[in-house]
């Protein structure tokens, strides 16, 4: 809820503001037509004075009454009242297949939000209409106007003539028709009688609170009427309020940029000037698109000290700033400043009128008694950032400088230094206060004059220099020099890239010659050159700046340092196919690997780089860079992919050895996948039964490894001298035959022979011997007439 603020005589009521329509809420949205072409319709076919009801929720309906309809190309207006109350008011309109909308019931308290969905579909949301409008101010009754003539014309006043925006302040009284104010109904507005004198106070209260933007604070009608309607407001200072009765001042939030509709702002607290300034700009603000600054339950924050925000209530304390929610406890951090000068308003800010660097100085216009007036020397700071630089030459002695923000409604707190022709301070003046003054001794010579807008204190029990801004004077008395010195030489330097630095002189006083030393040999005699440098280091730099009167050198020592990373050294590596690569670069500075030689994707950082596994041939490329500087041309690398050996087959050669072709460059047998120690020559001696390997290498390192080759009894007796045998079962069953493993191509008989020494069996060579026909008892085997063993027949 807004809550009233208490002066010590009287209530003082700061203005609602109507139309915040992007509020957030936790009422839900309803769905209220779902077309908009046929809910616009049934507006505009209603005959005139018959309500149209309009069901906002489920279990609410609102009566509708439509005063004023106007169509253009491509948008339609709608304005009216609800339930027959000229306070209580709705807005429709349409632009590019686009509604919005807003609804304000002040006897309920209430607020409703329409809008148009994507489908074309109308909705409705009720919104807090402490958001909408400030419901709970009291009018300021007690005018005195005893001791003023009221005037019939208002003076003809512009803060800034030919300015983007126009704030046309209105004091003769207006007809108002066709606005969103009062549903439509026309007001008139009566006249608040005020004097010349008091309609200057006011003007130059909002002129200065205006001061830093591109805004013409006006008096002048015809200014208004020729400015497009996104760029101008009318500011109605008036006790009539048939706009937002009781309240002290109403506008509608970011009106002033509004093509849609044309409403003015209104000024009801016209008890005194003062009041009615501050209540003007507090109002404009809301048109700009200013919501308020409050303070835990109080909307409208009376501020602290001597300090109050435009946007609370700032007719009570000296100083009224326009803020960013700074303060202590502050429920909003708007930043007002960038609010007025953003682009939709479209009205930016004012340009700065003097420079910020000490070789553009403006000079101080003095007179030949050495008189320094203030209607010849003056400025504006527009911006926290901003300072002004004013140059004078002075003879040795006493000179003395006063520094003045607007006489009348100042918002400007000055700091003011004085600088030798280096830029070093040589005397301070920032008193509690406004004003700033500078009274000492100098040596002859060129000074500067540098002002500033500085807070006081701190947000808490004072304020930042967000918002010190506004016009300042200068005054005072001095010795004129005739500035027939020798230069005061000076520079400044800026970066650009890895190797390029743009120098600047600073140098005062007339120069007729330059000359520049690099610190890398090289000399320029340009007054501002841009030099390039070939090699990393940090370098001093020198100017010596000539004239007729003499020369100075200034040398500053280590001054600029360059970081050029070296090119890059990595070598191209050879890898077999189905493995990574690591690939390391090598140089003085970090590195960057890419997969193109311009643009294309990072792929790592580091000086080293494992590549992804590859069956290709691929080139790579990395950069090196230190800081921000990175080499124009990346290093190439290659992994070149290398196709593994042909998988040979193992055979077995004439000495019965396990053999493959002599062709590779490494060799490593295997038995039964265990690594063969000593077994690295093309071909093997099988020494065991089982399964036999070998991987091969070629000369880049690629290896295969070949299928297993099974050495069984038979071979091992082939490839050994000493023969072994193995026969099983044993005893063999009738219907068994009797296996006998170790037989090879050698072998030409076996013999089966009983106890008697009789051949009972005798065939060729082979693995299985049929012995079903013997009977039992005991035989012997001989192979080639050797007996090798002895089994049982059962």
């Amino acid at each position: 809820m807004c809550k009233k603020i208490l002066t010590t005589f009287l209530v003082l009521v700061m203005g609602a503001n109507i139309g915040i329509l992007y509020c957030q809420s936790d009422k839900k949205e309803f769905l209220i037509a779902n077309d908009q072409q046929s809910f616009i319709d049934h507006f505009i076919n209603q005959k005139k004075g018959k309500s149209v009801a309009l069901k906002v929720s489920a279990y609410e309906s609102l009566s509708l009454t439509v005063n004023r309809q106007i169509q253009s190309k491509g948008s339609t207006t709608i304005i009216g009242v609800v339930n027959n109350q000229n306070s209580s008011s709705f807005s429709f309109y349409t632009e590019q297949e686009k509604l919005e909308g807003d609804i304000i019931i002040n006897t309920e308290k209430k607020a409703f939000k329409l809008f148009t969905k994507n489908d074309g579909s109308i909705y409705i949301k009720e919104t807090d209409i402490n958001n909408v409008l400030c419901v709970d101010f009291e009018k300021v009754e007690n005018i005195d106007k005893s001791s003023h003539t009221p005037t019939k014309m208002a003076p003809v006043l512009e803060s800034l003539p030919g300015a983007e925006g126009i704030v046309y302040l209105d004091f003769d009284g207006e007809v108002v028709t066709g606005s969103r104010w009062a549903g439509g109904s026309q007001i008139n507005a009566q006249s608040p009688e005020f004097s010349d004198e008091q309609i200057i106070r006011i003007w130059k209260i909002m002129a200065e609170d205006f001061r830093p933007f591109n805004i013409n604070i006006t008096t002048r009608r015809d200014l208004y009427e020729a400015a497009p309607r996104n760029r101008r407001m009318m500011c109605i200072f008036t006790p009539t309020s048939d706009a937002a009765p009781g309240s002290g001042g109403v506008a509608y939030l970011r009106s002033f940029a509004s093509n849609s509709f044309d409403d003015p702002c209104w000024v009801y607290n016209i008890s005194s000037s003062r009041v009615a300034g501050e209540t003007g700009s507090h109002e404009v603000g809301h048109t700009l698109g200013l919501s308020h600054d409050s303070q835990g339950g109080t909307e409208y924050y009376g501020g602290h000290g001597e300090w109050s925000p435009i946007m609370g209530w700032s007719a009570s304390r000296p100083i009224g700033h326009w803020s960013q929610g700074e303060f202590e406890n502050a429920n909003q951090t708007q930043d007002d400043i960038a609010i007025i000068g953003d682009q939709r308003n479209g009205v930016g800010f004012r340009p700065d009128d003097h420079a910020d660097i000490i070789n553009n100085a403006t000079e101080i216009r003095v007179n030949d008694d050495g008189q320094v007036s203030p209607d010849k020397n003056f400025g504006l700071i527009n911006s926290r950032e901003d300072k002004d630089i004013f140059s004078f030459v002075v003879e040795t002695g006493n000179v003395s400088f006063d520094f003045n923000p607007d006489p009348d409604y100042p918002n400007l707190n000055i700091q003011a230094r004085i600088l030798n022709g280096l830029g070093e301070e040589v005397a301070f003046s920032d008193p509690q206060g406004l004003d700033a003054s500078i009274n000492t001794n100098l040596e002859g010579g060129t000074y500067f004059i540098e002002i500033d807008g500085v807070g006081e204190g701190t947000p808490f029990d004072g304020y930042s220099d967000y918002s010190s801004l506004g016009n300042y004077f200068i005054s005072g008395s001095y010795t004129p020099g005739d500035n027939r010195q020798p230069p005061i030489a000076n520079f400044e330097a800026s970066q650009i890239g890895c190797s390029t630095v743009e120098f600047r002189s600073t140098t005062i006083n007339r120069v007729n010659s330059y000359r520049w030393d690099f610190g890398d040999g090289t000399i320029s005699d340009v007054q501002n050159p841009t030099h390039n440098y070939t090699a990393a280091g940090t370098y001093t730099i020198s100017l010596t700046a000539v004239n007729e009167i003499g020369e100075n050198t200034i040398e500053k020592t280590n001054f600029i340092t360059i970081n050029i990373p070296n090119q890059p050294v990595a070598e191209d590596q050879n890898i077999c196919i189905g493995e990574p690569a690591i690939i390391t670069a090598s140089g003085n500075s970090e590195f960057r690997w890419y997969d193109q030689p311009n643009g294309g994707n990072l792929l790592s950082s580091g000086a080293t780089y494992r590549t992804p596994v590859l069956t290709s041939t691929q080139t790579y490329y990395v950069a090196g860079l230190i800081d921000d500087c990175t080499t124009e041309i990346r290093t190439e690398v290659k992994v070149i992919v290398l196709d593994d050996p042909t998988v040979p087959e193992i055979s077995v050669n004439e000495d019965q050895k396990l053999s493959v072709p002599n062709s590779f460059t490494t060799y490593q047998w295997f038995l039964n996948d265990e690594v063969l120690d000593d077994s690295n020559q093309a071909t093997l001696l099988p020494l065991q039964i089982g399964e036999y390997s070998v991987e091969i290498s070629n000369k880049t390192g690629c290896s295969s490894i070949t299928e297993k080759f099974n050495v069984d009894r038979s071979q091992l007796n082939l490839s050994l001298e000493s023969r072994t045998f193995e026969y099983y079962p044993n005893p063999v069953k009738s219907d068994e035959p009797l296996r006998i493993e170790g037989i090879t191509k050698n072998d030409y008989a076996i013999s089966i022979v009983d106890m008697l020494g009789q051949i009972v069996i005798q065939s060729d060579p082979k693995a299985e011997v049929d012995v079903s026909d013997l009977t039992q008892g005991l035989y012997v085997i001989l192979i080639n007439n050797k007996p090798i063993g002895k089994f049982i027949k059962r």
